[in-house]
């Protein structure tokens, strides 16, 4: 019984021990207060974001003329096709009406 108690007791005092080293090692680690970081704060972060708007408008400038000249295109290819439907509905309306007066004769 006593050995139980014994036992017990030290480990209670065993978890004790170290829930009390991790929290302090925690606590420790953590410094007391931090500064947040803004872009304003350092002229370098804020060097590197106009950079970034700069890119940005450089990278919407190249994309706005991508979608132009893609645009182009399919509409130069919608045409064509268009063009090449007229001529077969054309063909097909000819040979329609040669079997259409094939089967009135």
């Amino acid at each position: 019984m006593k050995n139980q108690n014994l036992r017990t007791n030290l480990l209670a005092a065993l978890v004790a021990a170290a829930i009390t080293a991790s929290f302090t090692v925690h606590v420790n680690a953590a410094p007391a207060y931090t500064q947040p970081v803004s872009d304003t704060t350092h002229p370098k972060m804020d060097k590197m974001g106009k950079m970034d708007k700069k890119m940005d408008k450089k990278m919407d400038g190249k994309m706005d003329k991508m979608d132009k000249k893609m645009d182009g295109k399919m509409d130069k290819m919608d045409k064509k096709m268009d063009g090449k439907m007229d001529k077969m509905d054309k063909k097909m309306d000819g040979k329609k009406k040669d079997k259409m007066s094939d089967s009135k004769m």
